[in-house]
């Protein structure tokens, strides 16, 4: 059973991302005691394994509170005979030397929102100036690398952006990253033909991924190798915890499913809210978010992606049609974009025996 907790530290950010789906950003900071109470709400859940994501708003403005936390969860788990994983999601642009000595000593897995080249970053990710932030970015990557930090990219497919996909990939592998997962902006409106276009570039993509399978670089691409790994599993290899196994925590100590819907934790979030950490998770919410995103929809009956697409969300779905549990053609056809491009991809490496290809998906 997985036990997932996420603290969102802060809304504050010292960016200002066109496409962020925490909404505004503002200053308020997560108390000490909130953190601890999530903490309890955590480890109460069994499991030897407690999986404690630092989020935000920017988590890195908040050192003191991330290193009171981070010592007390590891602590604790020591104490307990299990094991606290730790993690971070930053924008890289604060490191220095305090925060890699931090990150450093408490062994925390760091992933770094970069979407690829300066040309597919900087319109988007700016300061509240107006300034790109892709050279602080990647100055900060070079720092966590050299520090040995544990280390991966995410990066945002957007129609502004789908376009650079290979100049992006080339670009981070370029790095010496070895990991790059991209996300599509499913609060963007994506139109048909925009939707055209990006399954155009997306086969572009992996057919460039393919020759680096070909000249033994070393690489993981998501969502590309998550897709290959379900069509092997024989269906969905990872699921969505939402609430059960995983829970995100705002400033204002509100519970929500996932961090992705803390959003602004207002109003507009009432529909997801499923507890406090004052009281833990309401079982009568989390059980009607989670019905409406675990019923099967008529659609999709009969389709072949079915056992491989994420109808299932509820993040995902929200951001599209503003409920849990409803789908829509959009997301449809994302799914079935991002599906048959791997599965061409992986074809084409199967047929050609690729070693790279066939030790990493069949450890031959």
């Amino acid at each position: 059973m997985s036990n997932v907790l996420t603290l969102s530290l802060n809304h504050a950010c010292n960016l200002r991302c066109a496409y962020c789906y925490a909404g505004d950003k503002f200053s308020s900071a997560m108390p000490l005691s909130v953190a601890r109470k999530a903490l309890d709400l955590a480890f109460k859940r069994p499991g030897q394994l407690i999986d404690l994501l630092f989020f935000g708003g920017e988590p890195l403005l908040e050192m003191a509170l991330l290193d009171t936390i981070a010592t007390e969860a590891t602590a604790r788990a020591a104490a307990e005979g299990r094991r606290a994983r730790l993690s971070l999601t930053t924008n890289a642009t604060l490191i220095d030397e305090a925060r890699l000595t931090l990150l450093k000593e408490h062994k925390i897995h760091v992933t770094v929102s970069l979407d690829g080249c300066a040309a597919a970053h900087d319109p988007w990710r700016r300061y509240p100036d107006g300034r790109g932030s892709h050279a602080a970015t990647v100055e900060g990557i070079q720092a966590l690398m050299a520090a040995g930090i544990d280390l991966k990219v995410i990066g945002v497919v957007h129609p502004g952006n789908m376009g650079l996909l290979v100049e992006s990939l080339e670009f981070v592998v370029g790095l010496g990253l070895k990991h790059f997962k991209l996300n599509i902006d499913h609060d963007a409106d994506w139109s048909e033909a925009q939707l055209d276009a990006l399954e155009a570039h997306m086969r572009a993509l992996t057919a460039r991924l393919a020759d680096y399978f070909r000249v033994g670089v070393a690489f993981r691409l998501d969502p590309i190798d998550g897709r290959i790994i379900s069509h092997l599993q024989g269906g969905r290899c990872i699921g969505c915890a939402f609430g059960e196994g995983e829970i995100a925590v705002a400033p204002s100590g509100h519970i929500y499913p996932c961090e992705r819907l803390i959003g602004e934790d207002g109003p507009a979030q009432d529909d997801v809210l499923i507890g406090h950490v004052d009281v833990g998770v309401l079982p009568e919410r989390l059980a009607a978010v989670n019905h409406q995103k675990n019923t099967p929809h008529p659609e999709c009956e009969g389709c072949d992606y079915i056992s491989r697409c994420v109808w299932w969300c509820g993040c995902v779905n929200r951001a599209h049609t503003g409920k849990p549990g409803q789908i829509n053609d959009a997301l449809c056809r994302m799914e079935q974009i991002s599906i048959s491009a791997a599965d061409e991809m992986a074809a084409a490496l199967y047929q050609e025996k690729n070693p790279l290809f066939m030790k990493r998906f069949y450890k031959s």
